[in-house]
């Protein structure tokens, strides 16, 4: 587990869009969750897998921010994602990055029973933008991935 995690503070998204899937599904596979009248009441519960994995990497060197949303299948679980992805930009959560940060990984999960959807981005601070508080529009996109469509 520590691997995929380790590969977002690498910012190799690629290879943690393609194993975070798996991983989830692993660690699951001994919860009831697959009830999808049920699937809106574990809501909290991605929460708390997500922000208890990465918890252990939190320090002032990496942020992790939390918001969640469930799909229904893989096509809906990918616009929820790439929705994800838009909400850190429109909601401004880089606003709070520290002006000393040069890279950062933003990273959408989509939640449905068992299954996830990931999406996530590699950003660089633009070079020779201004100092102090940093808003969205100074920051470029280098790299992105997305989890396989599997169904």
């Amino acid at each position: 587990m520590t691997n995929i995690f380790n590969s977002l503070f690498r910012k190799d998204i690629k290879a943690f869009c393609e194993q975070f899937p798996a991983l989830y599904m692993e660690i699951t596979a001994c919860f009831g969750i697959d009830d999808s009248k049920r699937a809106k009441s574990y809501e909290s519960w991605y929460h708390t897998f997500v922000l208890g994995a990465l918890a252990m990497f939190h320090s002032n060197d990496y942020q992790v921010v939390s918001n969640c949303g469930t799909g229904k299948d893989l096509e809906v679980m990918r616009k929820l994602a790439r929705e994800g992805l838009k909400q850190i930009t429109n909601k401004n959560y880089r606003s709070n990055t520290a002006s000393h940060i040069e890279s950062i990984v933003e990273v959408a999960i989509a939640f449905n029973n068992k299954s996830t959807f990931v999406s996530a981005q590699c950003l660089q601070h633009k070079k020779g933008e201004k100092k102090g508080k940093l808003s969205t529009h100074d920051w470029e996109i280098v790299l992105s991935a997305e989890s396989r469509l599997e169904g």
